[in-house]
């Protein structure tokens, strides 16, 4: 990606649907920080494994992503403050959600958490307004304190397997 893609964008603020493919490097990532006013993201074909601690924070204007298909971690803060986040796809290899990962994405809209899924970070979906109804997959063992804090959940299904809730 880097300059040389963006080569012809004057104002990165001017960015606001992104599709990238393949993989990225560190100048790549500055980059991609950049990108400030972005509305839609999809990383499906990109081969990312793991989204850096505070990647997409406070975008505001954020509403779409579509996770990177071989997504095994999404870091904390990742989606800190995207207020406006309502649209998530959490693929089939997704195991982590880091601490604080959708604080206060206050339209989140609820989703399928993926069978591979095992820790769900403090605080990673506090706020979450839109939730309602939650089942988590067989397979999660760990759910760290606050986890849904202060979220719309009206109703939360466990799996058998869960065997911490709070702190380890």
């Amino acid at each position: 990606m880097g300059d040389s893609i963006l080569a012809y964008v004057e104002n990165f603020s001017d960015v606001q649907s992104l599709r990238l493919t393949g993989k990225l490097d560190d100048t790549d990532i500055a980059t991609l920080s950049r990108l400030s006013s972005l509305v839609e993201v999809d990383l499906e074909d990109l081969d990312w494994t793991s989204i850096p601690n505070g990647q997409f924070r406070d975008r505001t204007n954020l509403q779409r992503v579509k996770f990177p298909k071989n997504l095994v971690s999404i870091g904390e803060n990742v989606f800190y403050g995207c207020t406006n986040l309502q649209y998530i796809n959490l693929p089939g290899s997704l195991q982590t959600i880091g601490d604080y990962a959708f604080y206060n994405c206050y339209n989140l809209q609820s989703f399928d958490f993926p069978s591979t899924l095992q820790s769900i970070g403090y605080d990673a979906f506090y706020n979450t307004k839109k939730f309602d109804n939650v089942v988590l997959p067989e397979g999660l063992t760990f759910i760290c304190g606050y986890a849904f804090s202060n979220s719309g959940l009206s109703s939360v299904t466990f799996p058998s397997t869960l065997k911490t809730i709070g702190y380890d």
